[in-house]
């Protein structure tokens, strides 16, 4: 079963297995958690899977920093689902955590590291994954346009200090703007995205 069809339960134990990973992992390089699912995120295999791999440090890589939380799909006590305004792909989600007045964390080491995530923030984040990537399969199925090609999407974990979690939907493929200049276009802007997402109701 891929994410999004699987149990609350089933998806907090593949998170849970991330983390254990990435603390085995963490002093032998550059860590990245990611999961591509179906043949249009480019996954090489059919079934559903999730990779984690390392990089020696000496090695350059590009990684975005989290972006500022607006245009905010939904929230729980631990976390935040938005559509960052840089948003680079179509129906775009991150996903971070929330730390505020309103909502103060009592041990913020807790929910600042990844490697630290407790029982009920695994679960808090198990929740708003699974709904982000079920509210964007409800927006791909309910389009005439990019319910043309299956369903598919990549995810990764920054997981280092002001961590986040990115979902990028592949409704849509670069073209030959995009290969030649390296300028992202995104024909769906983060405002009209955002009040989609919300009428998708889980």
């Amino acid at each position: 079963k891929n994410i999004e069809d699987l149990s609350h339960a089933e998806v907090a134990e593949i998170l849970k297995v991330y983390v254990n990973r990435f603390n085995f992992l963490k002093t032998k390089g550059k860590v990245f958690i990611f999961c591509n699912q179906s043949l249009a995120s480019g996954a090489s295999l059919i079934h559903p899977h999730s990779q984690i791999t390392v990089v020696p440090s000496g090695i350059p890589t590009e990684t975005l920093s989290v972006q500022p939380v607006v245009n905010i799909v939904e929230q729980n006590n631990s976390f935040v689902s938005y559509c960052p305004d840089f948003s680079e792909w179509t129906y775009e989600t991150w996903i971070t955590k929330i730390i505020n007045d309103k909502l103060q964390i009592t041990n913020k080491s807790q929910i600042l590291n990844f490697k630290d995530l407790n029982e009920e923030q695994i679960s808090n984040l198990a929740k708003i994954l699974q709904s982000s990537i079920q509210r964007l399969k409800r927006i791909h199925h309910s389009s005439p346009h990019y319910s043309k090609k299956p369903f598919g999407y990549n995810f990764y974990i920054y997981p280092y200090e002001n961590w986040y979690l990115r979902i990028i939907p592949r409704f849509s493929e670069r073209a030959g703007f995009e290969l030649s200049t390296g300028i992202m276009v995104n024909s769906v802007s983060p405002e009209k995205a955002v009040e989609e997402l919300r009428k998708m109701t889980i």
